[in-house]
């Protein structure tokens, strides 16, 4: 049997993000996980852990640390990232910010 992934929305960010960005700068949500102690940064290893019950994992340079829509952090190749995801269209991109 063959199956499709069921579209849904996520929020994610770029390592590089959390790496050289004040922490003000990083979405909402990921400054959340870093105050809980869900995300550590390790800039002299260029790479992000995130923390959590099901196991750590750690995200490089150039991958991505996305936000499901239950909430869960995971790390992302960029490939991996890029054979899953696309942006949201210019419009629809506007709409959510308005909400």
């Amino acid at each position: 049997m063959r199956f499709r992934r069921k579209p849904a929305e996520i929020e994610a960010v770029k390592v590089e993000t959390l790496l050289n960005e004040p922490r003000g700068d990083w979405p909402e949500w990921a400054q959340r996980a870093w105050f809980n102690e869900t995300l550590a940064l390790r800039p002299t290893k260029d790479e992000v852990k995130i923390l959590s019950f099901l196991g750590n994992q750690t995200a490089h340079i150039g991958g991505w640390i996305v936000r499901n829509e239950k909430g869960e952090l995971h790390a992302y190749t960029p490939d991996a990232f890029a054979a899953v995801y696309e942006p949201l269209p210019a419009a629809q991109r506007d709409m959510e910010a308005v909400r």
